[in-house]
């Protein structure tokens, strides 16, 4: 089955996140056949769509993972979504191209995100986000 991908790409963070993506869909779909579209938050926006625009489940659920800072995809997603992040960025071609950006550097390469996630209970997580994100700042973790 071919199928078509859009990601979210522009300057900053989202620049850095496309990149992740595409390392991790050619190291575990070589042989895709489908479409990579990238797109920038304001022409998704002109088409009507956003969070909802995708059938419930896709986005934050089973095949998915959004979040907004690094710090908290530490702290918050599973071991499997760690793990993913921190294989798709492993070879140095992508590895030379994604530690210019500082989160990506200090949470994946210098081992920080291992001391995020000691901070926390995977099995009981604060409800709120703001929780998470204090945590993080008096822990000295938080950054974007």
């Amino acid at each position: 089955m071919t199928f078509n991908i859009l990601i979210i790409g522009q300057s900053g963070r989202l620049q850095y996140e496309a990149i992740m993506f595409l390392a991790s869909l050619r190291q575990s779909a070589p042989d895709y056949k489908g479409q990579v579209f990238v797109a920038v938050p304001l022409v998704i926006h002109s088409f009507g769509g956003g969070r909802d625009a995708l059938e419930a489940g896709h986005l934050d659920g089973a095949i998915s993972c959004h979040y907004r800072l690094l710090p908290s995809l530490y702290a918050r997603e599973s071991d499997l979504a760690i793990t993913t992040l921190e294989t798709a960025i492993a070879p140095n071609k992508i590895k030379k191209v994604v530690k210019a950006y500082e989160p990506i550097r200090r949470m994946v390469y210098q081992k920080r995100g291992a001391k995020v996630r000691a901070l926390f209970d995977q099995n009981n997580l604060p409800r709120k986000e703001q929780q998470i994100r204090n945590t993080l700042k008096r822990a000295g973790f938080w950054m974007r």
